[in-house]
């Protein structure tokens, strides 16, 4: 069986990460940094972090906002869209409050010393 976490994640540090965002990339990544304190050491995520439909529309808003100024010629949060949360109207999440599965991380191998 999977073990889930909850992890919450307050509007005003979205806000704030979105904010010191250099591009949508980097501000995805500090995202799940937010919520998967050991994201560096992760060779890869398998699968995505789950939220509320208000968190979701909240983040693509912040996204498709930037893409308006910083790339007016592409898709509007495409992105967010093809890396970003996903949503899942069946689970009782709370607004700004993300399930992560712990298996969906693939860790590092740690390196072999001879």
């Amino acid at each position: 069986m999977k073990r889930r976490n909850r992890v919450s994640l307050p509007q005003d540090v979205i806000d704030t990460l979105a904010a010191n965002a250099p591009d949508q990339g980097e501000f995805i990544i500090s995202l799940f940094r937010a919520i998967i304190p050991e994201f560096d050491l992760c060779e890869q995520v398998c699968g995505y972090p789950v939220c509320s439909t208000h968190t979701w529309l909240h983040i693509c808003q912040l996204c498709m906002d930037f893409d308006k100024v910083h790339h007016p010629n592409c898709v509007p949060g495409g992105a967010w869209l093809n890396y970003g949360f996903a949503n899942d109207p069946d689970l009782t999440l709370k607004d700004f409050e993300i399930e992560v599965h712990e298996n969906m991380l693939e860790r590092r191998k740690p390196l072999l010393v001879a």
